[in-house]
C-alpha cells in the first residue's frame, strides 16, 4: 500500500508585531506582510501605566489610516483593542506603518500586534 502524501494546510491567520521602545517618544515604524489578506485585529500592550493619554496610528498598504486612542491609566501587560467589520485588504510585500505621537510622558514600551487574515 502506498504511504499517503501530507497535506499541507495553510494558515488563515498571520500575527504580526511591532514594538515601539519609548511611548513617550513619537516614533515610527514598520512591518512588512508576508501574505494578501485583510486586518481582522489590532492590539496595543501596555509596558506600563500611562500618565498621559497616547494616541498610535497604524496605516495599512496605501489605504486607510487606523487610529487608537490608549486611555491614561491602566497597567502593565493591559490591552487597547480593536476588530474590524469593513475589509482593511492588503497585498503581499506592502508595508504596515506603526506611528506614536508620542504626546504620552511616560518612557515605557509597548507592543502593537495586527493579525492579517488570508484572503
Amino acid at each position: 500500500m502506498p504511504i499517503p502524501r501530507t497535506r499541507t494546510m495553510q494558515m488563515q491567520d498571520v500575527h504580526l508585531s511591532s514594538r515601539i521602545p519609548d511611548i513617550g517618544t513619537a516614533s515610527t515604524h514598520w512591518v512588512v506582510c508576508p501574505i494578501a489578506g485583510f486586518m481582522e485585529r489590532l492590539s496595543i500592550v501596555r509596558g506600563g501605566s500611562l500618565s498621559d493619554d497616547e494616541t498610535v496610528s497604524v496605516t495599512v498598504g496605501a489605504g486607510a489610516t487606523i487610529v487608537i486612542l490608549m486611555a491614561a491609566g491602566g497597567s502593565a501587560g493591559g490591552v487597547t483593542e480593536r476588530e474590524y467589520t469593513g475589509r482593511n485588504e492588503i497585498a503581499a510585500g506592502d508595508t504596515i506603518k506603526v506611528e506614536n505621537a508620542g504626546a504620552s510622558s511616560d518612557t515605557e514600551p509597548a507592543t502593537v500586534a495586527i493579525v492579517i487574515r488570508r484572503l
